[in-house]
């Protein structure tokens, strides 16, 4: 139930079922409200017993109270009788005395009787009256406490129906609570729950066991495996203490502990052996192990190697779950000792249990009886394969304390010495990660790409420089020393100078890899392929992306070995039944971020795991590739920055050019690969006609380099018009580069979309070949080439571009009002955004340009010059589309006798040259002087002639401009 049990209930509890309890059963609630029922039926019956004395004395007033009314009417009966009687009785007296007066009264002895017996009745008359007012007085007041009675009464009926309803209440509750303790009683006596109670130990031991593997907490782990091994064997000794013994101490009774069961199992393997010549080499090892002294200096004893090949055996068999063997012992086959401890390193490499431990074993340690890394890398050894007994049953309880006690003081100290190189802790790939990306990010991004992050991640403490590809940026091993010195300090001293540089770079990747990939010459040369697979095969090894102190997978690290720790401390006693339910109860208030902890761990490794089997599969490629003769192209990163700007479509961008046509995502897709097959043309064209912005943010395309390449790459015909470019120029700038009036590299390739649509739509279907034969036939032979033409190379001077972009506002007004003056035709007046031949000539015939050197055929010479640069070679088209459609392109250019607002800024730059031919004098100097010359020509024809506010608004801001 729900309710808390009295101190009484919990003595009974406790002394029944052996343990406490935090709430009453029911059968207790139940009993505690049958006493009280009880205790309301008897307050009933004392309440009712009240209520009937109550009304049999009001039965006893009442019948008073009638009789006493009663004998009050029979009284005044009387006496009114007696009364009427007095009076008829002196009344005729009276009379009678009157008429005797009158006639003869004779003496009357009564009267004065019967006045007598008036007066005497008189005052019991007014003695009953007295009594009558005492009696209605009391009457009264009995009537009062009648009606009080009455109310009380009603009040305790009330209080009874209440109590009535309450015990009713009670009893349905009793009822209920009886048949739910029946059925609990029953569910206890089905479900067992000593049995359950077990079974649920059990599965909670192997969840956490399951936990502790999944989340790699591998120092819990270990220390889980030796909780129960009988560590005592090493110390026979018991003045000796754990913490009086160095490290080295506890090694050397380690190993020879091992040698002990070496020995004796090589006694038990001689016997079984025998007599041959094969198994003599085989005797000759098993007693070399049998005659094999104890070790007593951990720096001497153990450079001829035979102590640490017993180790080996032993470990061997252990790992392997079978006896000891004789074949284990090969390394003895060496006499030399040197040659011994080389293979000796090569077999503990099988057995190391992380790839630090791996790094720390080298054959001068052994022979050389160097004792530091050696240590190390026996101390991990014995944290994962102590080689001690298991804690028989029955032990009693102060020698398994004891024991518990003294393996919590050597793992303390042997944990701190060993350090990392006993486990590996789980690693966090979220360094990995960019900014708003996911684990799932690191699936799609590629492998080249999270090498360059990794080691960008390890070296951004250490490197001033970013690494962006496998080349030049490692190229001179200080990236690479940097970096060992990062993830391998115990076997990287990084050095200043170059060649020792280059020696401890090699030595270290020897020790830090399973195979040698790494060289002096691989290094200096920068091969890209050889130095991606080294870092692909360290990454492997030594990915040092442990999770930080302060990360949130350290936060649910932390958890769930804090969890893990609390679990297996309480299964370390099975029989506390309270601890483990105590456990449950708090592991149940938990759940949530056990699960949430779990759930994350759970996906790093999985992230972790992806990553692995990429860098695997990437290591096999690149050295497959290599071993075909053909090395792998690896990624440079900032070549992939600028691939993603020249290959990324703007599906409504794209759609905007195609309005008759709907635009899905694999027509994206194949303009996107047309795109990327011809990345290095479209830079190098961008790179090409693009200047530095005047914001300084970078370079971007004008218009006028837009107009150049469209000249250079012979683009021009009646479907693309000049006047169609400046329309695409427009409606591609970027929001960002609007200030600059200039392309970026996206809106670029957007823009050439649009040229290839409108150019090729009538006679290519598909947007993606429209595009690849405006590469293949357009860009590719025409553009990025120095012009032969003079005229070109002075109109697109930059200075003369800036003379022409400080005065274009004026310009463009001149150009939209003689645009509209030709209306000789109803198509000539359609074409108002463009200027014809004889639009052109009457401006020149306003400003007086026309004379004897600057003749007609002059102005038609640059007119037709002008369009003729993006056109002269039209006809060689006709190869890649029909000749029906080269012929159409012709007609074209016929029908399009009309300049853009860019093409009639290049014939005032001809007409400048022509008119201005001094060439001691710059030749922006020369068109800024035509320029201001033709303003002031304009101005004053056109001041006579104010025909309309277009023109107004020309000579204020001509008038404007010559203030200037």
């Amino acid at each position: 139930s729900d309710e808390p049990p009295s101190a009484s209930d919990q003595e009974q509890l406790r002394h029944v079922t052996s343990r406490p309890a935090d709430r009453a059963p029911f059968f207790t609630v139940m009993r505690r409200h049958h006493v009280v029922l009880e205790r309301l039926e008897d307050r009933c019956q004392v309440l009712q017993r009240l209520v009937d004395d109550q009304l049999e004395q009001r039965r006893s007033v009442l019948e008073f109270i009638g009789r006493l009314q009663g004998d009050e009417r029979l009284a005044l009966q009387g006496w009114l009788f007696h009364y009427w009687v007095l009076t008829c009785t002196h009344r005729k007296s009276r009379m009678k005395q009157l008429a005797g007066a009158v006639l003869n009264i004779p003496s009357d002895v009564v009267t004065p009787f019967l006045t007598w017996r008036i007066f005497v009745a008189r005052c019991r008359l007014d003695k009953a009256k007295q009594r009558c007012e005492v009696t209605d007085t009391q009457a009264s007041r009995v009537a009062n406490r009648i009606t009080e009675v009455e109310i009380e009464n009603a009040e305790q009926q009330r209080k009874l129906q209440k109590s009535l309803d309450a015990s009713a209440l009670l009893k349905s509750s009793c009822f209920l609570e009886q048949e739910e303790n029946d059925r609990l009683q029953r569910v206890w006596d089905e479900t067992k729950p000593e049995l359950l109670l077990e079974v649920l130990a059990h599965s909670l031991e192997f969840l956490f066991t399951l936990i502790t593997s999944s989340a790699s907490l591998l120092r819990l782990s270990l220390r889980q495996r030796i909780a129960n091994r009988d560590v005592s064997l090493l110390y026979t000794t018991k003045s000796i203490a754990v913490g009086e013994c160095s490290v080295d101490d506890h090694l050397v009774r380690w190993i020879n502990h091992c040698l002990a069961l070496a020995r004796t199992a090589a006694a038990k393997q001689q016997n079984l052996l025998s007599l041959t010549t094969s198994t003599a080499v085989a005797r000759g090892h098993l007693e070399t192990i049998m005659k094999a002294r104890d070790v007593k200096n951990f720096t001497e004893d153990l450079a001829d190697s035979v102590a640490l090949c017993a180790l080996l055996a032993v470990l061997r068999a252990q790992k392997d779950g079978r006896d000891f063997s004789a074949a284990d012992l090969s390394c003895l086959q060496e006499r030399d000792t040197e040659i011994r401890a080389e293979r000796l390193c090569v077999e503990f490499r099988f057995l190391a249990p992380t790839a630090q431990a791996r790094c720390l074993l080298h054959p001068i340690d052994i022979a050389g009886g160097r004792t530091e890394r050696l240590s190390v890398f026996l101390t991990s050894l014995f944290l994962h394969e102590p080689l001690l007994p298991v804690l028989e049953e029955g032990t009693p309880k102060e020698e398994m304390l004891a024991n518990a006690q003294l393996i919590d003081d050597l793992l303390k100290k042997l944990e701190r010495h060993a350090a990392t190189a006993a486990w590996q802790p789980p690693d966090d790939p979220t360094p990995l990660l960019h900014g708003g990306e996911d684990f799932q990010a690191l699936a799609t991004a590629s492998t080249e790409q999270l090498l360059l992050r990794w080691a960008n991640v390890q070296l951004a403490s250490v490197f001033h420089r970013p690494v962006e590809n496998f080349g030049s940026d490692l190229q001179d091993g200080e990236a690479i020393g940097l970096l060992l010195s990062v993830v391998a300090p115990e076997v990287m001293e990084f050095s200043e100078d170059p060649e020792e540089r280059l020696d401890c770079i090699i030595s270290a990747a020897v020790r830090c890899t399973d195979f040698e990939l790494l060289t002096a010459q691989v290094i200096l040369e920068g091969q890209s392929d050889m130095l991606a697979a080294f870092l692909a095969q360290l990454f492997l090894s030594r990915p040092n992306l442990a999770a930080k102190p302060n990360s949130l997978l350290a936060m649910h690290l932390g958890l769930l070995e804090q969890i893990c720790i609390d679990a297996f401390q309480t299964f370390s006693n099975p029989n506390d039944q309270q601890q483990i339910i105590k456990m449950c109860m708090q592991l149940d208030s938990q759940w949530a971020e056990f699960t949430l902890a779990a759930q994350t761990v759970d996906e790093a490794a999985k992230a972790m795991q992806g990553v692995n089997s990429r860098m695997r599969t990437f290591l096999g490629d690149t050295l497959a590739h290599r071993a075909q003769g053909r090395p792998r192209v690896m990624l440079d990163a900032k070549e992939a920055r600028e691939l993603l700007i020249y290959t990324s479509l703007n599906a409504a961008h794209v759609q905007s050019l195609f309005v008759t046509e709907a635009v899905d995502s694999f027509v994206i897709s194949r303009l996107e690969d047309v795109m990327r097959k011809h990345f290095h043309l479209l830079r190098e064209v961008f790179r090409f006609y693009s200047v530095p912005t005047a914001t300084g943010s970078g370079s971007g395309m004008t218009l006028e380099g837009v107009m150049k390449l469209y000249q250079d790459c012979k683009l021009r015909s009646k479907v693309l018009a000049p006047r169609h470019i400046e329309v695409l120029f427009v409606d591609h700038l970027d929001a960002s580069a609007a200030q600059d009036r200039a392309l970026s590299p996206g809106s670029f390739v957007e823009v050439l979309v649009g040229c290839a649509n409108l150019k090729f739509k009538e006679k290519i279907e598909t947007p993606h070949e429209q595009l690849a034969f405006l590469i293949e036939n357009h860009l590719k032979p025409h553009a990025c080439q120095e012009t032969a033409s003079l005229f070109q190379h002075m109109a697109y001077n930059v200075k003369v571009r800036n003379i022409l972009e400080s005065h274009v506002r004026e310009l463009k007004i001149i150009f939209q009002l003689y645009a509209t003056m030709d209306t000789s035709s109803a198509e000539a007046m359609q074409r108002a955004h463009t200027m014809n031949i004889e639009e052109f000539r009457m401006l020149l015939q306003h400003c007086e340009m026309m004379d004897g050197t600057f003749t007609e055929s002059a102005m038609r010479e640059i007119f037709d010059g002008i369009q003729q640069s993006a056109t002269a070679e039209a006809e060689e088209d006709e190869g890649g589309v029909g000749s029906e459609g080269g012929e159409d392109d012709a007609q074209g250019i016929d029908d399009d006798e009309e300049l853009s607002l860019s093409e009639f800024l290049d014939g005032l730059v001809a007409i400048a040259a022509y008119k201005f031919p001094d060439p001691f004098t710059a030749f922006d100097k020369r068109v800024n002087q035509f320029i201001l010359k033709l303003f002031s020509a304009v101005q004053r024809h056109w001041s006579r002639k104010r025909i309309s506010p277009h023109v107004d608004n020309m000579l204020n801001a001509l008038q404007k401009k010559l203030r200037q």
